[in-house]
Formats: C-alpha cells, structure tokens, sequence
C-alpha cells in the first residue's frame, strides 16, 4: 500500500495547488503556497520514484514530476534555470541509484520537451539511456521520446519507438492512440499527405475518445493551407472549430487566422482594399481572443502573437509590430514562432527603445 500511498499524497498537493485558482490570479502570497504546495508534490514522486522504483506507480512519477515543474515555469513561479537545477540536484541525490537517475534524466526531458528546449530534450532522453539502457519506461514516457526524435527530423527512429509502443501495448488504446496519431503526425512532416490522410483518419475513427487525435481535423485542414487553398482550408478550420473543444479548438482558430491574412495579403496584391480591411479584422479578433483567453496555452499564444505581428504588418502600423514581435520573444522564446518573430523584429528595426518610441 505505501506506493499507492505516496501516490495519492503526491497527487493531493498537486490538487490542493490548484484548488486555489489559476496561478495568474492569485495574490503574492497565494502563489508562494501553490509554489509550495506544487514542489512538495513533485518531491513525493521522487520519493516515490526512489523507494519503490517496481511498483507500477513509479512510472506515473516520472512524467508528473515533469509537469509540475513546467507549471511552475509556465506561470512564472519558477525561473528555468531553477527548474533544470531542480533535476540536476535530484539526480545528485540519489547519484548512486542508476534506476533512479535514469528516470529523472527521462522526467528532465520530459520537462524540457514541454518548455519547448527541444534539443535539450532530446540529450536528456539519451542520457536517461546512457545512465541506464534497460532502463523500463511507460507508454507516455516513450512516446515523449518519439516526440523528441520528430522534432529533431530523426524520423525513422521515432517511427521505430511508435511502432515499439503498438507492439508492447496492444491491448491498452490509452497507449496506442498517441503512437498511431505520432505515425500520422510522422507522414505529416514528411510530405506524404495520403499516408497522413489515412492514419489520421485512423485515429479519429478507431480512438474518438482522444483528445489530442482531433487535431487530425486540424492537420487535414493544414494540408489544403499548405497547398494554398485558403478559401477551402478556411471553411474546414471554421467547421473543426465549431464542432470542437480543447486544443483543437484553439488550433483551428489559429488556422481560420492564417488562412485570413493570407487571403488578406492576395487581396492587397490584387488591389481589393477594402476586402483586404475585412480579413485583416476578422484575423485580429481571432488572435486577440486567443492571447486574451488562452494564456495556459503558450503553444498557441506564441503563435497567435507571430500572426498579430503580421497583422500590423499589413497594417501599415510598424511600430505595434515591432512591439508585439518583442512581446513574443520575451515571454515565449523557447517557442517555434519565437524565430520567425525575431527575423520579422530585426527588418523592423529591431526591439523599441521604449513602447511606442522607435529607434
């Protein structure tokens, strides 16, 4: 019973953390004990990981001391370096385990697949094996691995650990699901829109309950985006985001934007003006209800961001650019659109001296 009980406390305090609110809204204070209250929990899962490391208990550990550290720094109630020093100090703590240590080099890239320091991520993960190669791992922590492996274009080898994972765990679609939707994701990537077509369709028909496999909808629509059929991949992101909840939700938003301020920009080498002014402001409502109402999701604001930058672009309106492009890159630079936005700031001139003043 002692694991099930360190289990059920390690989760309690992560319950009680959030039982106080959205960190955000929080006083000074209250944010000091859900702080608190989030690192006592991931203290428990080590012990966990520590003291029991058979029991099956031991695997949820590993990928939830990862998340209660990223929420720590996804809220600012944690510095990153703090975070990264977090692990290195558990893992010098029990330097003597090659069990124990191996999992937390695992649950290190765990987190910093999260926070988007992908390659960081994936060192992690091959040190978790170096340290240990038969080190056992759950269906989620391989899976982070393949995702690590896909963001470093090794796709073959993500492929392999997929296909690894529907194999061992044939008989557990909580396993399955995210390996299948990681093979479509995988097809994807490579081009080869018919293979993805068909897996994701896969996963939407033979997992409905996955949550993540209904960004299927979303890719599928990004397919007709990236062969410039904005008109059409518009109208499938709208349907994906009336029909949907969650993230998907939030990435067909993203996608009705895109497609908008693409139509926007043809209208504008066409001359259409006043077409151009509609998408133009219908693409802003779009994204700015997204930074306003979806801050848990840095994935998606960060990119919502990168599309208002673009949107004063077309604007005319360069110095809000350059002040949203600065935005993004100070509060989401480890993210994707991070690098696009930095590239778009330095032909604007670079960072403002001071909001609303130019260089």
């Amino acid at each position: 019973m002692a694991p099930e009980c360190l289990l059920q406390m390690a989760n309690c305090q992560w319950e009680k953390a959030y039982a106080m609110g959205m960190p955000t809204m929080l006083s000074d204070e209250r944010k000091a004990l859900f702080r608190a209250s989030v690192l006592e929990s991931a203290q428990l899962y080590e012990d966990l990981l520590a003291h029991y490391p058979e029991a099956s208990q031991a695997q949820e550990a590993i990928p939830a001391i990862a998340r209660n550290l990223f929420t720590l720094v996804l809220h600012r109630l944690l510095p990153e370096e703090a975070a990264t020093a977090y692990f290195q100090q558990a893992q010098m703590r029990h330097r003597n385990d090659s069990i124990t240590r191996s999992r937390l080099a695992f649950s290190l890239g765990s987190y910093l697949l999260k926070n988007q320091e992908k390659d960081k991520a994936l060192l992690a993960f091959k040190e978790a094996f170096s340290i240990n190669p038969a080190v056992r791992l759950s269906a989620v922590m391989l899976a982070d691995y393949a995702e690590a492996l896909k963001d470093a274009q090794l796709m073959p080898e993500a492929e392999e650990i997929y296909n690894k994972i529907i194999a061992q765990y044939a008989d557990d679609p909580q396993a399955i699901a995210p390996a299948w939707f990681g093979i479509a994701d995988i097809k994807y990537r490579q081009d080869d829109f018919q293979a993805a077509q068909q897996a994701f369709e896969k996963v939407l028909q033979e997992f409905p309950w996955y949550e993540p496999g209904k960004q299927g909808k979303v890719k599928l629509a990004t397919i007709l985006e990236r062969h410039k059929d904005y008109a059409a991949a518009e109208q499938m992101f709208t349907e994906v985001w009336k029909q949907e909840r969650g993230e998907a939700r939030i990435s067909a938003m993203l996608g009705v934007s895109r497609c908008q301020i693409a139509r926007a920009e043809e209208f504008r080498q066409q001359g259409s003006i006043a077409s151009m002014k509609t998408m133009i402001k219908a693409a802003d409502d779009n994204v700015s209800k997204i930074i306003i109402l979806y801050e848990a999701f840095p994935d998606y604001v960060s990119e919502a961001l990168k599309l208002k930058g673009q949107l004063y672009e077309l604007s005319e309106n360069p110095v809000q650019a350059r002040e949203t492009y600065d935005r993004l890159l100070r509060e989401y630079k480890n993210y994707p659109a991070a690098k696009e936005a930095l590239e778009q700031l330095q032909k604007l001139g670079g960072p403002l001296t001071a909001p609303g003043v130019g260089p």
